[in-house]
Order: structure tokens, then sequence, then C-alpha cells
């Protein structure tokens, strides 16, 4: 929120350009409330990591935070114009579009192999 909020006093420690904080804080406010996205793909891609799922890792980060994002710019900026705005939007698209097959493997190919083992409470005691 503090980054949000104060997004051209922060920009103004790289620049004094007022075109750069202008463009580095519409950059700020598009990514800032959705990076929460951009941490369940970290942590998910952790968890595949960790289950010896690393190419399929690799594979859902490369697909979608470089491939799909380079689609939706090649698309948007085409199709609706030259804005600053799509280029800014499509870091949330990427991160989304890796985290959708992440969390696929995770919940259908993972949980599956790995049933959690329900607790008791006699266990945990």
């Amino acid at each position: 929120v503090p980054i949000y909020i104060f997004s051209d006093t922060l920009i103004r420690i790289f620049s004094p350009d007022p075109e750069v904080i202008k463009y580095g804080s519409g950059m700020l406010h598009v990514i800032m409330p959705l990076y929460l996205i951009m941490g369940t793909n970290g942590l998910f891609g952790g968890i595949l990591r960790g289950y010896k799922y690393s190419l399929s890792s690799m594979i859902c980060s490369v697909c979608g935070m470089v491939i799909c994002r380079q689609i939706w710019l090649a698309v948007s900026l085409n199709n609706f114009g030259h804005n600053i705005q799509y280029v800014y939007y499509g870091y949330p698209i990427g991160w989304i579009l890796s985290l959708i097959p992440m969390l696929c493997i995770y919940f259908f190919v993972i949980r599956k192999k790995y049933p959690s083992k329900e607790v008791t409470h006699h266990e945990a005691v």
C-alpha cells in the first residue's frame, strides 16, 4: 500500500524526469494490486520443484511469462493501439497464465499422487 500511495516519490529516487515518474507510477499502479499473483506463482513454482516437477514448473513459467506475454503484446499493441498500459497489463496476464497450469498440476497430479493424511486429535497430542 505505501508503494502504491507514494509511487511518485519512490520513482523520483531514480529519476527527476516527469515523464519517467508518470510511466513508472502508471506501471506500479497496475502491477502492485496484482502482485500477490506473482508471489503465488513463485510459491507454486517452488512447490512443483519440491515435488520433482521442476521441468513442469519451468515450462509453465516460460509459456506464461514469456510466450503468452509476447502474444499479448503483439495482439494488444497491433489491434488496440500503441498504449503503454497494454505493456503494464502484460505482466499480471503472464503471471496468471503461468499460475493456472501450475495449480492444475498441483491439484490434479501431485495431490492425487501424494494425498494428505488426516491428523486425529490423538496423533496431534
